[in-house]
Protein backbone atom coordinates (compact mmCIF):
# COMPACT_ATOMS: atom_id res chain seq x y z
CA UNK A 1 0.00 0.00 0.00
CA UNK A 2 3.07 2.07 0.57
CA UNK A 3 4.30 1.27 -2.21
CA UNK A 4 1.55 1.98 -4.37
CA UNK A 5 1.32 5.44 -2.51
CA UNK A 6 4.55 6.38 -3.47
CA UNK A 7 4.10 5.26 -7.17
CA UNK A 8 0.97 7.32 -7.51
CA UNK A 9 2.91 10.60 -6.68
CA UNK A 10 5.74 9.89 -9.16
CA UNK A 11 3.01 8.84 -11.82
CA UNK A 12 0.75 12.09 -10.97
CA UNK A 13 3.71 14.37 -10.90
CA UNK A 14 4.52 12.83 -14.71
CA UNK A 15 0.98 13.47 -15.38
CA UNK A 16 1.32 17.18 -14.39
CA UNK A 17 4.03 17.63 -16.95
CA UNK A 18 1.90 15.94 -19.79
CA UNK A 19 -0.19 18.13 -22.21
CA UNK A 20 -3.42 17.90 -24.23
CA UNK A 21 -4.84 19.72 -26.95
CA UNK A 22 -8.44 19.83 -24.97
CA UNK A 23 -9.97 19.60 -21.92
CA UNK A 24 -12.04 16.97 -22.31
CA UNK A 25 -8.91 14.73 -23.46
CA UNK A 26 -7.21 15.91 -20.16
CA UNK A 27 -10.22 14.78 -17.78
CA UNK A 28 -10.42 11.14 -19.61
CA UNK A 29 -7.29 10.73 -19.37
CA UNK A 30 -6.88 11.54 -15.67
CA UNK A 31 -9.88 9.43 -15.13
CA UNK A 32 -8.06 6.36 -16.61
CA UNK A 33 -5.57 6.88 -14.23
CA UNK A 34 -8.05 7.23 -11.40
CA UNK A 35 -8.93 3.86 -12.29
CA UNK A 36 -5.76 2.25 -11.72
CA UNK A 37 -5.94 3.45 -7.68
CA UNK A 38 -6.59 0.49 -5.65
CA UNK A 39 -5.39 2.23 -2.13
CA UNK A 40 -5.52 5.23 -3.22
CA UNK A 41 -8.08 8.50 -3.11
CA UNK A 42 -7.92 11.23 -5.70
CA UNK A 43 -8.06 14.11 -3.76
CA UNK A 44 -8.16 16.89 -5.90
CA UNK A 45 -7.60 17.59 -9.57
CA UNK A 46 -7.17 21.65 -11.49
CA UNK A 47 -7.23 21.85 -14.82
CA UNK A 48 -4.84 24.59 -16.09
CA UNK A 49 -4.40 26.07 -19.70
CA UNK A 50 -1.73 27.19 -21.11
CA UNK A 51 -1.75 29.56 -24.50
CA UNK A 52 1.06 28.73 -27.13
CA UNK A 53 2.09 31.27 -29.49
CA UNK A 54 4.44 30.97 -32.11
CA UNK A 55 7.79 31.02 -32.53
CA UNK A 56 9.95 34.84 -31.80
CA UNK A 57 8.60 37.28 -29.89
CA UNK A 58 4.75 38.23 -29.68
CA UNK A 59 3.23 40.89 -30.78
CA UNK A 60 0.91 43.16 -28.48
CA UNK A 61 -2.35 41.95 -29.76
CA UNK A 62 -1.35 38.31 -31.10
CA UNK A 63 -3.27 35.33 -30.80
CA UNK A 64 -2.77 32.12 -29.42
CA UNK A 65 -1.84 29.64 -31.77
CA UNK A 66 -3.53 26.82 -29.48
CA UNK A 67 -3.71 26.26 -25.88
CA UNK A 68 -2.19 23.41 -24.33
CA UNK A 69 -4.12 21.83 -21.03
CA UNK A 70 -3.01 20.46 -17.79
CA UNK A 71 -3.92 18.58 -15.22
CA UNK A 72 -3.03 18.40 -11.56
CA UNK A 73 -4.50 15.78 -9.47
CA UNK A 74 -3.19 15.00 -5.64
CA UNK A 75 -3.88 11.64 -3.87
CA UNK A 76 -3.81 9.99 -0.70
CA UNK A 77 -4.11 6.74 1.26
CA UNK A 78 -7.87 5.62 1.04
CA UNK A 79 -8.67 4.53 4.12
CA UNK A 80 -11.75 2.68 3.23
CA UNK A 81 -10.12 0.57 0.62
CA UNK A 82 -6.77 -0.10 3.32
CA UNK A 83 -9.85 -1.58 5.88
CA UNK A 84 -11.26 -3.32 3.92
CA UNK A 85 -8.69 -5.29 2.34
CA UNK A 86 -7.21 -6.08 5.40
CA UNK A 87 -10.19 -7.53 6.13
CA UNK A 88 -10.68 -9.55 3.44
CA UNK A 89 -6.67 -10.30 3.65
CA UNK A 90 -7.21 -11.14 7.69
CA UNK A 91 -10.05 -14.24 7.17
CA UNK A 92 -10.17 -17.57 6.38
CA UNK A 93 -12.53 -20.88 6.46
CA UNK A 94 -11.35 -23.44 8.71
CA UNK A 95 -13.73 -26.81 8.50
CA UNK A 96 -14.30 -29.50 10.40
CA UNK A 97 -15.95 -32.91 10.56
CA UNK A 98 -14.94 -33.63 14.56
CA UNK A 99 -18.16 -32.82 15.52
CA UNK A 100 -17.24 -34.77 18.88
CA UNK A 101 -15.38 -32.15 20.46
CA UNK A 102 -16.45 -28.33 21.25
CA UNK A 103 -13.49 -26.43 19.22
CA UNK A 104 -13.00 -22.88 19.84
CA UNK A 105 -11.63 -20.83 17.31
CA UNK A 106 -8.44 -20.57 18.77
CA UNK A 107 -7.89 -24.16 19.16
CA UNK A 108 -8.96 -25.08 15.72
CA UNK A 109 -6.38 -22.31 14.24
CA UNK A 110 -3.72 -23.96 16.28
CA UNK A 111 -4.35 -27.33 15.42
CA UNK A 112 -4.67 -26.01 11.27
CA UNK A 113 -1.21 -24.38 12.10
CA UNK A 114 0.58 -27.67 13.22
CA UNK A 115 -0.46 -29.47 10.66
CA UNK A 116 2.54 -27.42 8.89
CA UNK A 117 5.20 -29.76 10.76
CA UNK A 118 3.78 -32.69 8.94
CA UNK A 119 3.17 -31.27 5.23
CA UNK A 120 7.13 -30.50 5.54
CA UNK A 121 7.98 -34.06 5.96
CA UNK A 122 5.70 -35.37 3.05
CA UNK A 123 6.54 -31.87 0.87
CA UNK A 124 10.68 -33.81 1.25
CA UNK A 125 8.94 -36.91 -0.63
CA UNK A 126 7.22 -34.83 -2.87
CA UNK A 127 10.97 -33.12 -4.18
CA UNK A 128 11.65 -34.60 -7.58
CA UNK A 129 15.32 -35.08 -6.11
CA UNK A 130 13.80 -37.73 -3.83
CA UNK A 131 12.97 -39.59 -7.16
CA UNK A 132 16.36 -39.45 -8.68
CA UNK A 133 16.74 -42.63 -9.47
CA UNK A 134 13.45 -42.94 -11.09
CA UNK A 135 15.03 -44.53 -13.95
CA UNK A 136 14.84 -47.85 -12.40
CA UNK A 137 11.88 -47.50 -10.65
CA UNK A 138 9.71 -48.50 -13.36
CA UNK A 139 7.85 -51.52 -11.65
CA UNK A 140 5.14 -50.49 -9.11
CA UNK A 141 6.81 -53.46 -6.82
CA UNK A 142 9.83 -50.46 -6.88
CA UNK A 143 8.29 -47.26 -6.50
CA UNK A 144 6.29 -48.53 -3.48
CA UNK A 145 9.16 -49.99 -1.37
CA UNK A 146 11.21 -47.07 -1.31
CA UNK A 147 7.51 -45.45 -0.26
CA UNK A 148 6.77 -47.41 2.22
CA UNK A 149 10.10 -47.24 3.99
CA UNK A 150 10.10 -43.28 4.04
CA UNK A 151 6.84 -42.98 5.42
CA UNK A 152 7.27 -45.37 8.00
CA UNK A 153 10.69 -43.20 8.61
CA UNK A 154 7.92 -39.78 8.50
CA UNK A 155 6.44 -41.16 11.11
CA UNK A 156 8.95 -42.34 13.36
CA UNK A 157 10.30 -38.85 12.89
CA UNK A 158 6.66 -37.36 13.72
CA UNK A 159 6.54 -39.53 16.47
CA UNK A 160 9.87 -39.10 18.14
CA UNK A 161 9.24 -34.97 17.66
CA UNK A 162 5.98 -35.20 19.50
CA UNK A 163 7.37 -37.33 22.28
CA UNK A 164 10.06 -34.43 22.70
CA UNK A 165 7.54 -31.53 22.49
CA UNK A 166 5.42 -32.95 25.11
CA UNK A 167 8.31 -33.96 27.20
CA UNK A 168 9.58 -29.85 27.19
CA UNK A 169 5.99 -28.63 27.73
CA UNK A 170 5.98 -30.33 31.26
CA UNK A 171 8.03 -28.81 34.00
CA UNK A 172 10.66 -30.66 35.12
CA UNK A 173 10.23 -32.00 38.58
CA UNK A 174 12.76 -33.00 41.26
CA UNK A 175 13.40 -36.87 42.31
CA UNK A 176 12.93 -35.66 45.75
CA UNK A 177 9.18 -34.33 45.22
CA UNK A 178 8.13 -37.00 42.45
CA UNK A 179 8.90 -39.89 46.10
Amino acid sequence: MNKELKETGERLLKFARKSFSCEPDAKKAADEIEKKFKFVLQTSREVTVKEKFGRGRKAKDAKPEKYEYFITMSAERDAVAVRIAKEEKSMFVIVTNDLEREWTPADLLKNYKSQQRFERGFRFMKEPEFFSDSFFLKKPERIESPLMIMVTSLFVYSSTEFIIRKKAEKPEQNPAESA
